[in-house]
């Protein structure tokens, strides 16, 4: 908001009357806001003390610190901060640990631009600014790993993109769910099926009881485990035999817990395609919810 000063015309000789005419002066003719050319502060146990209204940032070590609390402010302050070896080092704000109130009440990171505060006399609120980073203090998408929609993500006919052949061993690409596993010798890879109770069990295509397999262990052991319900997955202990047609195709093994690319066909094995190859080490995991079960040998 601007504010319009109304001049003063009284002729007194008064030195401070004097002073309040010129600031007045200069006030009006003022066209940009300048600042002190920055000093470096170096970040100390996540604080710093402000000497002037710009400064640029150092780590207290490394590349990478967190500011939680700013000193030296008057009420009604403003504050410039930027990082001083920008897109090398990185500063996380940190909102409500210290005495700082970020923007999205939440962490802000800033590695690149700068972040402007305003001091009330008891908080400083960042108001604007950040760079390199944002309001959940991360500076690329791909560095929140525990990512969460506030409501339906609309593709916009867009899709989701899938990679065929995961970059590392035990690696899924596919859409994911955690479930309770009650048994699970095999480990990571293996096929599962639903009990009675809703927990999952290593699948086994000797009986109908342990079949169908829904999900692919994760995770080794039992317990609260990830499972994957559909996608890619890579395991570099399979050897997959590359074939055409139904040569490729994946089943459930009559060995607990394993998968092979032979059909069962002993009595009363049950007949499930899980996927199919993609490579001697990947497979496109889609179980089938039809399956067939041998009445004799």
């Amino acid at each position: 908001m601007a504010y319009t000063f109304t001049r003063k015309t009284d002729n007194v000789d008064d030195v401070m009357a004097v002073d309040v005419n010129e600031l007045q002066a200069a006030l009006e003719a003022l066209q940009y806001l300048t600042l002190d050319t920055a000093t470096e502060l170096t970040i100390s146990s996540g604080a710093i003390t402000a000497t002037q209204g710009c400064h640029k940032l150092q780590p207290e070590s490394g590349t990478a610190d967190d500011l939680a609390t700013i000193n030296g402010l008057d009420a009604g302050d403003l504050l410039v901060l930027f990082v001083s070896d920008k897109g090398t080092d990185t500063i996380t704000i940190k909102h409500g640990t210290g005495n700082i109130s970020c923007l999205g009440a939440a962490d802000v990171a800033i590695s690149q631009g700068a972040a402007i505060f305003y001091f009330d006399g008891t908080t400083v609120y960042m108001i604007g600014g950040g760079g390199g980073g944002g309001g959940s203090g991360i500076s690329e998408i791909v560095e929140d790993t525990t990512p969460q929609l506030g409501g339906d993500l609309d593709l916009n006919k867009y899709n989701i993109a899938v990679k065929p052949s995961p970059s590392a061993d035990d690696t899924p690409s596919g859409i994911i769910v955690t479930m309770t596993v009650d048994t699970n010798a095999e480990g990571i890879g293996a096929p599962l099926a639903m009990a009675a109770d809703g927990h999952l069990d290593t699948a086994d295509a000797d009986s109908v009881d342990n079949m169908p397999c829904i999900a692919l262990a994760l995770e080794t052991g039992t317990g609260s485990k990830k499972v994957l319900l559909y996608g890619v997955m890579r395991n570099d202990s399979w050897n997959w035999t590359m074939g055409a047609g139904a040569a490729n195709l994946i089943y459930v093994s009559t060995t607990v817990g394993t998968l092979t690319q032979t059909k069962p066909s002993g009595a009363d094995d049950v007949v499930q395609a899980v996927g199919w190859a993609l490579s001697a080490d990947v497979i496109f995991f889609c179980p089938s919810m039809m399956w067939i079960t041998h009445l004799g040998a």
